[in-house]
């Protein structure tokens, strides 16, 4: 099930773009950034627990996305009831990569859609196959929807 969300503003995707490597794409207005995620870690079952925990109402989330060396560090803050701040960090040198604001819902709602397109474009067999090291994450992206849902 597809869920429906006024989220033009937010464009998120995922692509395997190697055996263990993730790319992710985002832009919410005008702000846009790539970065990249290593198998070292389950950046993308990582990730969707984040958002999930947000959505839940936890105030603050982080997802490392390791890239051999260094990593992406992103930190999702809620800033009000329905607003969320997208912050990307790369480590070690600590420069910001990626800074947004923009409404939770709408920014939950492309993440799970980002995530069925991944699912549709490699299947769970192909995903696992690429990803190598983890299945996808059907469970946590299910409990995701679930909470968009009710």
């Amino acid at each position: 099930m597809y869920l429906n969300s006024n989220r033009g503003d937010i464009d998120i995707a995922f692509d395997l773009t190697g055996i263990g490597w993730l790319e992710c794409r985002i832009r919410v207005g005008g702000s846009r950034a790539n970065v990249t995620a290593s198998y070292i870690s389950d950046a993308p079952g990582d990730f969707l627990s984040a958002v999930t925990a947000i959505v839940h109402g936890d105030p603050s989330a982080t997802i490392t996305f390791w890239n051999e060396p260094g990593c992406y560090r992103w930190t999702l803050e809620r800033i009000s009831s329905e607003r969320v701040r997208i912050q990307i960090l790369g480590l070690p040198e600590k420069h910001l990569v990626y800074h947004a604001d923009c409404l939770l819902r709408d920014f939950a709602v492309e993440v799970v859609s980002a995530f069925d397109r991944l699912r549709q474009k490699y299947g769970e067999a192909g995903y696992l196959a690429k990803w190598i090291r983890d299945k996808f994450p059907t469970e946590r992206l299910e409990e995701l929807r679930g909470l968009l849902e009710a």
